[in-house]
């Protein structure tokens, strides 16, 4: 009984598109989870830059 479940096309039809469907969403959801963390890194970068651009030209003047 149990062989036979397994070699029944339809059922490796409906078990691989249930694979495929779970692989895509858990590749969304670490995508938009990688993409806010760079967003967010790459932002705390970018003002620690412009701090220290404005402390170099107040120094300079």
């Amino acid at each position: 009984m149990n062989s036979d479940l397994l070699t029944n096309p339809y059922v490796i039809i409906i078990g691989l598109m249930f694979l495929v469907i779970l692989v895509y969403v858990w590749s969304r959801k670490n995508v938009s989870t990688n993409r806010k963390r760079q967003q967010r890194s790459f932002r705390d970068a970018y003002y620690e830059k412009k701090k220290e651009r404005e402390q170099h030209n107040k120094t300079d003047q």
